[in-house]
């Protein structure tokens, strides 16, 4: 387990994430491409909802999986976008189902070009 990932979770548990903001943006401008890092600062910006449609648009290095379910409890959403640009098709159908974005489903379905793993939307 990374340093960066304990220290992460030790914060998280106390409801104390803003406090690593600044650490974080901090290696992040010194050009970590941990995967750690910019998860936790991806959870930062979304529980602070510091614009975090552009962050999880365009930071390549965090990790689709883990930053997309963490934002289906807060704004799924935000799921979709994280989902999305990772590829992960099931954990998409899945959000959009369970929360009842349709709409949305069908614009992912147009932009991944109907693929193997869409056949298995519900109807």
């Amino acid at each position: 387990m990374s340093n960066v990932l304990t220290f992460f979770l030790v914060y998280y548990y106390r409801n104390r994430l803003r406090l690593l903001t600044q650490f974080l943006e901090h290696l992040v401008s010194e050009g970590s491409q941990d995967v750690h890092v910019h998860n936790a600062l991806g959870k930062i910006i979304i529980d602070s909802n510091n614009n975090p449609e552009h962050f999880l648009t365009t930071n390549p290095y965090y990790d689709s999986r883990v930053v997309g379910k963490y934002c289906e409890k807060r704004d799924p959403t935000l799921a979709v976008v994280a989902y999305r640009r990772g590829q992960c098709d099931d954990e998409l159908i899945n959000v959009t189902n369970k929360n009842s974005l349709f709409k949305l489903q069908a614009r992912c379905e147009l932009y991944f070009n109907v693929s193997k793993s869409f056949s298995s939307i519900v109807l």
